[in-house]
């Protein structure tokens, strides 16, 4: 078996050799290292995938179990086909909650993105690409300059939400951050 100069260089032989980091282990003979492969016994994969099967299957068990005390068993109930809330979804993909309990745009997504309030996921990309006030230059300079000290996040957050587009807010916020801290220097 070869030996290295360095630990660094048997870890970079085992990689070469296809081995992962934890698949092998690295021993010092007489300053000089070697690797040599982790016995493969430790994991069985077909066990493991028998045990998250068990797993899963007690799970929907436990669930059917747990629906049935809550609601009642009740084999005339007929429930409706989804009907699609927005954009063709019915279910967050996220989260899985139901999107009438709702989805929105606020100054949490400056760019106006749609996204689930339950856990925030973004539905749809959305960007205001053209501002809807007169002069949004004039605009943003003024609530950059009433909220100078704020985050930079939250003066876009508050531009966008008075109707500048997103990347105009970011562009003149910039530069009114230039002047700005040369002023103060």
């Amino acid at each position: 078996m070869k030996s290295y100069s360095t630990k660094a260089n048997a870890n970079r032989a085992a990689k070469s050799q296809g081995l992962e980091l934890g698949a092998f282990e690295v021993i010092e003979i007489d300053g000089r290292f070697i690797f040599q492969a982790i016995s493969s016994d430790l994991f069985d994969e077909a066990e493991a995938d028998a045990e998250f099967q068990a797993l899963q299957e007690r799970q929907k068990e436990l669930l059917a179990i747990t629906v049935e005390a809550i609601v009642g068993y009740n084999p005339q109930l007929l429930l409706p086909a989804p009907v699609p809330v927005f954009n063709g979804l019915t279910y967050c993909p996220e989260c899985g909650i139901h999107l009438n309990n709702g989805y929105g745009s606020d100054v949490a997504h400056p760019e106006g993105d749609i996204y689930c309030l339950a856990c925030d996921h973004v539905l749809a990309k959305g960007k205001l690409v053209k501002s809807s006030v007169d002069n949004p230059v004039q605009l943003v300079w003024e609530i950059a300059d009433r909220l100078w000290g704020a985050r930079r996040k939250d003066i876009i957050a508050e531009c966008v939400r008075q109707g500048v587009a997103y990347n105009t807010a970011r562009t003149q916020y910039q530069a009114f951050y230039k002047v700005k801290s040369k002023e103060a220097k």
